[in-house]
This record gives C-alpha cells, structure tokens and sequence, in this order.
C-alpha cells in the first residue's frame, strides 16, 4: 500500500483527501505544521508528500527545499 504524508492545516480538507484517498487505497497520514510535516517527512518513508503551500511554522515551500 502506498503511503501519503498530506500536510495541511485545513480540517475540512484533511478530511475530504483523506476520506478519497483511503478510499482509492493509499495509506494516508496528515500533520497540520510544516515543522511536524518535515519532521515526519524526514523519519518516515512516505510515497507522496502533499503539501499546502501557506501553513503555520513553516510554509510548504520551506518544507519541499
């Protein structure tokens, strides 16, 4: 199974690509920060990283450098 690491800080969102993605049979994960987001990028192995570009503590660019 594939696993996606979606970082977003959005609930309504997270919900909606968690619910879809699950559904379309990927393993899906989420943080609501860039730093948690990288953090967790960066001690676990993900397939996929789907980042929102304006987060707090770090943006998704930052994150994605």
């Amino acid at each position: 199974m594939k696993r996606i690491l979606l970082i977003e800080d959005e609930p309504g969102i997270v919900l909606t690509l968690t619910d879809r993605l699950t559904r379309e049979g990927y393993a899906v994960e989420s943080a609501t920060d860039g730093e948690t987001g990288l953090e967790r990028a960066t001690r676990d192995a993900f397939d996929l990283l789907l980042l929102d570009l304006m987060l707090p503590r770090m943006s998704g660019f930052d994150v994605c450098r």
